[in-house]
């Protein structure tokens, strides 16, 4: 059976430009007048009530974080991984500009 790698290079990607970008499209989205859309405003509103502020979270946020648990588990369940392992683990650290120490290592 094939191992599954979890690990999310960094790749070079700039996530403090995606936040930036996430950001400026939700302002854009709350001016009415530049979606083309009769309803925006009540659906981004319901949107928000069901899922937040923010939907589309990067990073380890504690939503993520449960939804990545999860997913997680029912592979370990399923005998698709051999162990749980901390998120960290899994992940490089991309909030903190770049591969944490253990990554770079090869450990």
């Amino acid at each position: 059976m094939a191992k599954l790698q979890l690990t999310l290079a960094a790749g070079g990607y700039d996530m403090v430009a995606f936040e930036k970008a996430k950001k400026w499209a939700y302002r854009r989205i709350e001016n009415p007048r530049m979606v083309p859309l009769a309803f925006v405003r009540s659906t981004v509103e319901e949107q928000q009530a069901l899922m937040g502020k923010d939907p589309w979270e990067f990073g380890l946020t504690p939503r993520n974080r449960k939804a990545l648990e999860t997913a997680q588990r029912y592979t370990h369940q399923q005998g698709m991984t051999s162990r749980l392992r901390p998120l960290e683990e899994l992940f490089v650290d991309t909030d903190q500009g770049g591969i944490r120490d253990s990554h770079s290592s090869g450990v």
